[in-house]
């Protein structure tokens, strides 16, 4: 495998402010670096990766890359691309299939030595052992993430079924929307009662913040699964796991306003970017396709506590954060299950004017 790095530049214009008053730089790309395949013509994803091949095909040539640009202490975000492996397995808990782009997260950093092996089993279930230091329910951490003050990189993937599944998701990505207009869908199941509680009720209690900074919601605390919803910039239900979904794989068939984002409270809803998929539980790829913008899933079993929670996650997208680091604050762990899908720098700000061009490759044959 060949890799193929670029660096990101853009420029952004405000005529208001962020919640968080973060500065104009926090929007701009020259923190980021993408990583393509160049032995991927047809962008087709590859096969679980062991842990060695994971090193010596994607974390000595992505790292290699940092250190002899300079670029280790000043990027903060990864973008890895459709055609870069999905996953790999650890080599603990009897190799459970595992997140590369979580694995790539902890390159050159102090959880360097965790890549891999952040898991023990314990009742039957591997459980993940690195807690994610920029975790809002933990630490009520403020601002932009930093890998200098974190520790680690937040890592993003352009990918879905097809080519025009990606550049239609970096085209929606690029003309976000700067209104409160679209509506969040927050489709809770009272059923889900006992360890799931966990993530019920932050779906339900996304609501009241993002109702109180203007937004629309739709909050359903019913056994009905919403379907065909309008103009949706939020999205988070059960997927395949509420046992009252009717549409053929639990597509919902909503419209999506350009920015919107979600997840899916499913085990391994990331678990395939490939067409036809082998269906199970739901996929990801399908919301991707129907047009949302950027959305987080799984590639294997991540338990509950393992999941996004909707209540970070939302308000601070709403709020100004870009969607890296609104995920980056709603999820407990760091180099586990989830693969986040995106642009990583992608906002919802209000009078936001950008445009991102890539650069020319500063190689084209960082060889494994």
């Amino acid at each position: 495998m060949g890799l193929c790095f670029f660096t990101a530049a853009a420029t952004f214009a405000f005529s208001a402010t962020p919640a968080h008053a973060a500065p104009t730089s926090y929007y701009s790309y020259n923190d980021t670096i993408l990583v393509v395949n160049d032995a991927s013509a047809t962008s087709t994803t590859i096969a679980n990766y062991f842990i060695t091949e994971f090193t010596n095909d994607i974390r000595i040539p992505v790292q290699n890359f940092l250190i002899s640009h300079g670029l280790a202490s000043t990027t903060n975000y990864i973008i890895t691309t459709k055609g870069v492996p999905l996953t790999f397995n650890m080599t603990v808990c009897g190799g459970p299939t595992m997140s590369l782009d979580q694995g790539l997260a902890l390159i050159l950093g102090k959880y360097s030595n965790d890549i891999g092996t952040a898991g023990v089993i314990s009742n039957n279930y591997c459980n993940p052992t690195l807690y994610n230091p920029y975790f809002y329910n933990s630490y009520a951490n403020q601002g932009p993430f930093s890998s200098t003050k974190y520790g680690f990189y937040l890592v993003t993937r352009l990918t879905g079924y097809t080519i025009p599944d990606v550049e239609h998701m970096i085209d929606h990505s690029g003309n976000a929307t700067t209104t409160t207009q679209g509506t969040f869908v927050l489709d809770s199941n009272p059923t889900k009662t006992g360890a799931y509680a966990y993530i019920n009720n932050s779906i339900i209690n996304a609501a009241a913040p993002l109702q109180a900074a203007g937004f629309n919601v739709n909050l359903d605390q019913t056994t009905t699964y919403l379907t065909y919803q309008k103009n949706v910039l939020g999205y988070y239900s059960w997927g395949s796991n509420d046992d009252y979904a009717t549409t053929t794989n639990s597509i919902p068939h909503n419209t999506y306003v350009n920015g919107a984002i979600g997840d899916t409270a499913v085990s391994s809803s990331g678990r395939t970017f490939t067409w036809p998929p082998i269906y199970g539980q739901s996929l990801i790829a399908d919301w991707l396709a129907n047009g949302i913008s950027g959305m987080a899933g799984y590639v294997s079993e991540p338990l509950t506590s393992g999941l996004s929670l909707p209540s970070i996650l939302f308000p601070k997208y709403a709020s100004g954060y870009t969607m890296a680091d609104s995920f980056g604050m709603a999820d407990n762990y760091i180099g586990w299950k989830q693969v986040v899908v995106g642009d990583p720098k992608m906002a919802i700000v209000k009078h936001l004017d950008s445009s991102l061009t890539l650069a020319t490759p500063l190689t084209n044959s960082i060889a494994s």
